[in-house]
């Protein structure tokens, strides 16, 4: 953008913007226009979107890293950006952007994930939730379990009577597959694809609410001082009270990132104990546990349906997309190690998501089956 802005200031390649705005404007099935635009009505667009490249600060970086970072959009060629940039001036007006071409090439169709998920009840029954009518589709302990309209697993306890067995059950969603659960405490937990959750159906009796994680989750914990939330992965524990927090604990990550968005919690992990505070996020790599500063949007993106990339490696990147489209990669030859920047919607097609990548002209693509070739 800073590379399009000085073109823009010193007048390079006007006519060549002057001319993409007249296409964009022609080839636009809503315009009102009959022809070509006036030298007033291109002057005009011109001017605003100097105006509003003025004002367009670069998103700070909340970690640092050693490799270069490419924002997704830096390394299009001039005449690509001023189109884009054209198209964009436009956009607000519902006009539609002429799409980018890539390299990528599809043979069949891999759609993005949805609502997916399984419950295994204490007695081994998998009910898949996806499948399931709404309303009530199971008991355990006393308490009821309900599926709602909008997709949410609900639990229901009516909190009176004996205290109750522990009896365990456990929400799995499969690669492309996220669920909301409403805890028997009303705890509420958003799970991301290619993870689970184990729970008891009722907390009554226990001096803690105690669940295990594996992937990602992010939590909603309803607050009693009296019986603390505590989940476990693998290599970590956290204990809180009642707060907002994500944990990312899958097992093909080199590390686990939790991180706090309201609150406090306490991290038990390499034999050591840190208190997070609200905006910390705490990273688990073998022997060693990290307090920094968390890019809270990067962390709870897949949560808001976005996938946001804040520097990562092409191999990072390929791993997030693994979990969601339900693919397979297969790298060949030399591989890039620069990081990405960039934001997509994580309803978008994956031919879209690839060729935003291939923009940077750092990588490239093939698609054969459910298999994505990565290349450099």
């Amino acid at each position: 953008m800073e590379e399009v802005l000085m073109m823009l200031k010193n007048g390079t390649y006007q006519s060549e913007l002057a001319a993409a705005i007249s296409q964009v404007a022609a080839e636009d099935l809503n315009s009102n226009t009959t022809g070509d635009l006036t030298s007033l009505e291109i002057e005009n667009i011109y001017a605003g979107i100097q105006q509003k490249l003025h004002h367009t600060d670069a998103e700070p970086d909340e970690f640092q890293t050693r490799r270069k970072i490419i924002p997704l959009w830096s390394k299009i060629s001039t005449a690509a950006a001023i189109a884009l940039i054209a198209a964009g001036v436009l956009f607000y007006n519902q006009r539609k952007m002429p799409a980018v071409p890539g390299t990528a090439t599809v043979k069949i169709n891999i759609v993005p994930g949805a609502n997916r998920a399984f419950l295994t009840l204490s007695g081994g029954k998998r009910i898949s939730l996806s499948d399931a009518a709404d309303g009530k589709i199971a008991q355990e302990e006393g308490v009821s379990i309900t599926k709602t309209a909008g997709g949410q697993l609900v639990y229901s306890d009516a909190g009176s009577g004996p205290e109750k067995n522990a009896k365990q059950n456990r929400v799995s969603t499969p690669k492309g597959g996220k669920w909301r659960i409403n805890l028997p405490d009303g705890t509420a937990v958003w799970l991301n694809a290619a993870s689970s959750i184990a729970y008891p159906a009722s907390f009554k009796g226990s001096k803690v609410r105690g669940v295990e994680l594996n992937g990602e989750a992010y939590f909603e914990v309803a607050k009693d001082k009296a019986h603390p939330f505590i989940v476990k992965t693998d290599n970590q524990e956290v204990e809180v009270l009642g707060t907002h927090f994500s944990v990312n604990s899958y097992a093909d990550e080199t590390s686990v990132k939790t991180t706090l968005l309201e609150g406090r919690i306490r991290i038990t992990g390499a034999g050591q104990q840190k208190i997070l505070k609200p905006g910390e996020q705490s990273i688990l790599n073998g022997k060693v546990l990290k307090i920094g500063t968390a890019d809270l949007e990067t962390a709870v993106a897949w949560k808001n349906d976005e996938f946001v990339f804040r520097g990562e490696s092409i191999k990072e990147i390929m791993r997030v997309l693994v979990r969601w489209y339900n693919i397979d990669v297969e790298y060949r030859g030399a591989v890039t190690t620069e990081g990405f920047q960039g934001k997509i919607g994580m309803q978008k097609d994956i031919t879209e998501v690839l060729q935003l990548l291939e923009l940077t002209e750092a990588v490239h693509f093939k698609i054969e089956g459910r298999k994505i070739i990565v290349t450099k």
